[in-house]
């Protein structure tokens, strides 16, 4: 699928119309710091796709893929996560994060990613030995326009709840 983890959800051909696939490469790298009750968490991946020459739609020869098509198919681009909380003695925890995608080709319209930012704001109460965490959260994205979608925003509240045996 669109994350290189499905099968079968779309088809690519050889130039002999026999099934082949691009390659979809991921590059992960983060860190987590804590001390004394703060901590810090930031977070980078980029994909991108490979073997991409010679792939074809459709079994017939003059559906060749242009090498930016492939963002139709998988997700491409770079994002990040910066996160930063802090957790006071009487179990209370505050924690604020930031959040960007931006797609390989940004100005591929139908592309499978869309560049956007987020911004969030949590505070959370811990109890029974930290086994129950209850959080508000207030979060706000901007999405940009992209085709025939419009520039967007939302904003959102969530209460959650965690549970650990």
């Amino acid at each position: 699928n669109n994350m290189g983890e499905g099968h079968g959800d779309f088809a690519m051909y050889d130039k002999d119309g026999h099934e082949t696939y691009p390659g979809y490469r991921k590059l992960s790298v983060d860190a987590l710091m804590k001390y004394q009750g703060f901590s810090l968490m930031a977070e980078y991946v980029n994909t991108s796709g490979c073997n991409l020459d010679e792939l074809y739609t459709a079994k017939n020869a003059d559906s060749k893929l242009v090498p930016t098509q492939i963002a139709d198919y998988l997700a491409l681009g770079n994002g990040c996560n910066i996160q930063a909380g802090y957790l006071t003695r009487g179990d209370w925890a505050i924690d604020v994060a930031y959040s960007m995608v931006k797609p390989e080709f940004d100005k591929r319209e139908t592309s499978v990613v869309r560049k956007a930012q987020n911004v969030s704001v949590g505070v959370s109460k811990y109890l029974l030995n930290n086994s129950i965490k209850i959080q508000l959260e207030g979060s706000y994205t901007k999405y940009s326009a992209m085709g025939a979608l419009e520039s967007g925003k939302d904003l959102g509240a969530a209460v959650n709840m965690q549970i650990a045996f």
